[in-house]
């Protein structure tokens, strides 16, 4: 595959995202108001408690689907849009607008261009129905929605195995965009790793212009989901398996010296099994050894941008200041001041500063020592915290460093 292959399809520019636009299943999710809390006790064993959750989550679910995103099954409302190749009659399409979703993409303007005139061309969000054939996969329901992708369940016709497939309608990307679509696919292939979401296979569906890539179902869907399950926030030994686990994958993922840059509880997944898997490599970045203008002749991490440098990449709320600061020696530390507003965002249901607009908060993030802790912290959690948080990047810990702190070593002791 090569971009060429995917820039030949009709595009137009797309809309350029704010700095950090949040995507459904994050910032404005945390804000929503947590569904019922979870009658079940937890017992000291973690896995257990990660099912516990998961079953309970499920008959929630039966209870008020309404409010959930885990295997949400596809309303009336949401079959009206788009079928490209429907099962029963492969030539048939009928299209339409579709209604307003608590997933819809938030959509912003380019420089000099409102969004009334984006909107105009963006207002049709074409999605497949149920039973739509896409290539070997036949679709089953809407799993979750970004900026230009739509996130399908959808089942092999081969195996019958499920799957996840991320579609994205081709006229709505830029050049840009495809060659970092095709970046991603190309990292996800050699990515191997029991705490990563696994790469199945990328294909071009010509009948429909979309470009999908097929992943492993993490059928139990985010942390952020179910978290919102658990009186909205999970519980610190829960809340210890998640992060170890998290340090793991970037374990694997800085020795092959590629920077997540988007680490948060909406691309950090959960198989019934309660498995833990990182998700969501459409931002990251390999880091490269440069050689700094200066004299000094000392050899320094800097990360290879991908697509529109000019702006920060990722989502403010967790992101490092030397991101928000377009530091040119950004590297893989970047993901530890991440974990840090992770750990914040699970014990507490919202990111540091989630309170502020984002403006505001990227702001403080450069001006305060640390972002502000909540109260009633263990002495071993803050201090771990601190390790995250550390403003000099060369300073901070590596995910293999934190995996020996003694927060994370208390947990395994206790399972």
């Amino acid at each position: 595959m090569s971009s060429a292959s995917l820039a030949s399809s009709p595009s137009s520019t797309p809309p350029a995202a704010s700095p950090g636009a949040k995507s459904a299943d994050d910032g404005s999710d945390a804000k929503a108001e947590s569904t019922s809390a979870s009658s079940s006790t937890y017992d000291g064993n973690e896995s257990e408690a990660v099912r516990l959750l998961v079953r309970n989550s499920r008959n929630e679910e039966k209870e008020d689907p309404a409010g959930s995103f885990i295997r949400k099954p596809a309303s009336k409302a949401s079959k009206a849009p788009v079928s490209f190749a429907n099962k029963r009659n492969p030539k048939s399409g009928v299209g339409a607008k579709a209604g307003n979703s608590r997933f819809a993409p938030q959509m912003h303007a380019p420089p000099g261009e409102s969004n009334e005139k984006t909107n105009k061309k963006l207002e049709v969000s074409e999605t497949f129905q149920s039973g739509t054939i896409l290539g070997n996969y036949e679709i089953h329901h809407v799993l979750g929605r970004g900026g230009f992708s739509t996130v399908y369940e959808a089942e092999n016709i081969n195996d019958g195995k499920l799957v996840a497939v991320k579609s994205q309608i081709l006229k709505l990307l830029s050049k840009d965009h495809l060659e970092a679509i095709e970046a991603e696919v190309k990292l996800m292939e050699r990515l191997k790793h029991p705490n990563i979401v696994g790469y199945v296979e990328a294909f071009r569906h010509h009948t429909s212009h979309t470009f999908n890539i097929v992943l492993e179902n993490c059928d139990q869907g985010s942390v952020l989901s179910l978290m919102k399950k658990a009186d909205g926030r999970l519980p610190e030994p829960l809340v210890q398996k998640v992060i170890r686990d998290t340090l793991q994958a970037l374990v694997y993922l800085h020795s092959l010296r590629v920077a997540h840059r988007d680490i948060k509880g909406a691309n950090i997944l959960l198989s019934l099994d309660g498995q833990v898997k990182l998700a969501d490599f459409g931002v990251a970045a390999e880091v490269t050894a440069t050689r700094p203008r200066a004299a000094s002749g000392v050899i320094k991490d800097t990360l290879t941008l991908r697509g529109d440098s000019e702006s920060p990449v990722g989502t403010p709320y967790w992101m490092a200041p030397e991101i928000i600061e377009m530091n040119p020696r950004q590297n893989c530390a970047c993901d530890i001041w991440s974990i840090g507003c992770t750990i914040i965002e699970l014990l507490t249901g919202k990111p540091p500063y989630f309170d502020m607009k984002q403006m505001p908060a990227m702001f403080r993030i450069v001006q305060d020592p640390h972002p502000p802790f909540p109260p009633d912290l263990t002495h071993s959690c803050k201090d771990f915290l601190l390790e995250c948080f550390q403003k000099d990047m060369d300073r901070r810990c590596s995910a293999a460093k934190l995996l020996t702190h003694p927060w994370l070593q208390q947990q395994l002791t206790s399972e």
